[in-house]
């Protein structure tokens, strides 16, 4: 299958809603082109459903929750890639146009993997100088639950 009925085939699937594209956050129109789209289904359940074999990636699921939760809410949403070639999850854009970065994360017990997701969140902060977030499903419910008993 050539590059293009590719491209086709992704395009009617988001004019469909079963699945959205994230492109890399720059200023150059070209860098935005040239680098490959993140790819988020529409529900986590048909993800699911229509993977190819048993796979328990839940921190993929995950990602995608919260970029869902994220879409609900903001303008736009980016992935960012530092310029030393680090990987942020999410530059979200809100209607107020505040700008923040989210690196999300299943499991932090690794030291390793809350290393590697950290730095990637600092270095970005420091070349945007935007606020960010580390996302892990507890920070996730503690926030939620917290938004419930804002007054």
């Amino acid at each position: 299958m050539g590059k293009s009925t590719l491209y086709d085939y992704l395009s009617y699937i988001e004019d469909c809603y079963l699945a959205f594209t994230v492109t890399i956050f720059s200023e150059s129109l070209r860098k935005t082109q040239v680098n490959p789209r993140k790819i988020y289904a529409c529900d986590t359940g048909l993800a699911t459903a229509y993977q190819y074999g048993y796979s328990k990636n839940l921190g993929r699921l995950f990602e995608n929750f919260i970029y869902l939760h994220l879409r609900k809410k903001c303008k736009e949403i980016y992935y960012y890639k530092t310029e030393e070639g680090y990987e942020v999850d999410f530059l979200a854009v809100y209607p107020s146009g505040e700008r923040k970065l989210y690196q999300v994360t299943w499991d932090i017990t690794n030291k390793e993997t809350l290393k590697r997701e950290q730095r990637a969140l600092e270095a970005a902060q420091m070349e945007l100088k935007l606020s960010d977030e580390l996302i892990t499903p507890l920070s996730f419910v503690t926030n939620l639950i917290a938004a419930f008993h804002k007054p």
